[in-house]
């Protein structure tokens, strides 16, 4: 979205880049378990994403990744 990209992967792994990928940041877990897998990535507007793992959690950040709240 714009700048934005999001990428996650196994392990809990998540990161923000808001410069086309040139940098990124990694993304603390907002809760979920340490050994998830992200299995969908939504960015939702500016600075705001959903994930989705494989687990069936799904998880959202209004923040770049700096807070997050599950939802259903």
């Amino acid at each position: 979205l714009g700048n934005e990209v999001w990428v996650g992967g196994a392990n809990g792994a998540l990161y923000y880049s808001n410069d086309q990928g040139a940098h990124w940041i990694p993304v603390s877990t907002g809760g979920w378990p340490k050994d998830a897998t992200f299995t969908g990535i939504t960015p939702t507007a500016l600075r705001s994403v959903e994930v989705h793992l494989s687990n069936g959690e799904r998880w959202r950040s209004a923040d770049a990744g700096a807070s997050w709240s599950r939802y259903q």
